[in-house]
């Protein structure tokens, strides 16, 4: 589980990674004009479904041991969660308060999945999902900047450079999990 767990957890992570970056240019190639204004939701939004997909690696080890009413726990933890911050923030930020309503409600339903699982079941990700998740949200800030910052070629060559050195150190972190740190523990 812990070589899978670290598989699923870079590959995810270089999917959204590679979609924050390229947001912009994919949003002007698949939907009208019109959505453009969407792009720091997409962001926000795919924070959240990062953090969803990395709840997968909790629930499994504690499904493994039996523990299904932990995992269904976290679940209405994840609603309840997602509800209040929603009544909270939605009046006053609308769609935006939406989407870090349920981006708060994932991220932490994943980490308290991750608690859950090391106490539990005795597997955890916590540290690799905590780091992967820091640096998608420092990835989407950064690209955030990058494209009210640069014109869309240089931003371009930028991203695309961005881009090749995540990819080569998430590669690295994969590789050589044990000497970087980022063991699934």
């Amino acid at each position: 589980l812990h070589r899978f767990g670290r598989m699923l957890t870079l590959a995810l992570a270089a999917v959204t990674m590679l979609l924050m970056l390229f947001a912009a240019e994919l949003l002007a190639i698949v939907a009208p004009a019109s959505y453009q204004t969407g792009y720091d939701l997409l962001l926000v939004l795919a924070i959240a479904t990062f953090a969803y997909a990395l709840s997968l690696l909790a629930d499994t080890a504690l499904l493994q041991q039996r523990r299904p009413r932990v995992t269904a726990s976290l679940s209405l933890l994840g609603a309840a969660l997602s509800t209040l911050l929603g009544l909270a923030l939605i009046p006053r930020y609308t769609v935006y308060g939406a989407a870090f309503a349920i981006a708060g409600a994932f991220v932490t339903t994943t980490l308290v999945g991750q608690v859950a699982a090391a106490q539990l079941a005795g597997q955890s990700f916590l540290r690799l999902t905590a780091r992967t998740l820091a640096l998608v949200c420092g990835v989407a800030v950064f690209a955030a900047w990058l494209h009210r910052a640069m014109p869309s070629p240089t931003a371009i060559v930028a991203k695309a450079i961005v881009a090749a050195l995540l990819m080569a150190g998430l590669y690295r972190i994969f590789t050589h999990g044990d000497s970087t740190g980022m063991r699934a523990t």
